[in-house]
């Protein structure tokens, strides 16, 4: 069984890093302007600095290369250090109070849709990267926020595509897991000995992100009961 599990969500991070009053916010409001805080109260209120508004500063950085990479150059650092500090965090306990029960496991999973941007993949054992076609991707955006086409292909624009993400990943050491493995006696000894493991998705054929999504979880299902058999 699992004695401690922890779950992250850098996106959430990602929010707290710029909570009004900390220094991240500061640094975006220095730099894309007031437009980015609520309209409602562009001056400190009693309860504080009004927060930033996320559509507004979606609608600037997602159509301007230029202002995504200043917004990056702002926002990743200090989700680094966060993440970081959370990792260390868990390991810290993990050594201060050991299992007796040498049966017992820890795990700690982070979802991170930027993780190879923001440059920390290495912290984990393994990575598992979902992805779709970029038709599909439009498709899905625009039905969970609401943006029309042009919106929702400057957000995908953004991004690393999925084939460059897991090239990163392999260029620092991650051996590639896929369907095709099994049954390749060989293949499952060298991932077996792999330190860095990468397990890839594409969720294009599937009716919904959810029925994308229901994939994962079954994969994952049969992931921690293989680690808890060793």
């Amino acid at each position: 069984r699992f004695s401690r599990v922890k779950l992250l969500s850098a996106d959430h991070i990602a929010h707290q890093t710029y909570l009004p009053g900390t220094d991240t916010y500061y640094k975006l409001i220095d730099r894309f302007g007031p437009s980015i805080i609520t309209p409602i109260a562009n001056a400190p209120t009693e309860e504080g600095p009004p927060p930033i508004n996320r559509r507004e500063l979606g609608q600037i950085v997602f159509n301007d290369d230029v202002a995504m990479r200043n917004l990056n150059a702002i926002v990743w650092p200090a989700v680094k250090v966060k993440i970081s500090d959370e990792i260390e965090s868990f390991e810290s306990k993990i050594r201060r109070k050991k299992v007796q029960d040498a049966g017992d496991r820890s795990i700690l999973i982070c979802e991170a849709a930027l993780l190879t941007e923001i440059g920390m993949a290495t912290l984990f054992d393994e990575v598992w990267l979902l992805g779709c076609s970029t038709e599909e991707a439009i498709k899905r955006i625009m039905h969970r926020d609401g943006l029309d086409e042009i919106q929702a292909r400057a957000r995908i624009a953004s991004q690393l595509p999925f084939d460059e993400r897991r090239q990163l990943l392999e260029a620092e050491g991650f051996v590639t897991s896929t369907a095709s493995d099994n049954g390749n006696e060989s293949r499952q000894q060298e991932l077996a000995n792999a330190t860095k493991i990468l397990r890839t998705f594409d969720t294009t054929n599937h009716s919904t992100l959810a029925d994308g999504i229901s994939e994962i979880d079954i994969a994952f299902s049969a992931m921690t009961r293989k680690w808890i058999g060793k």
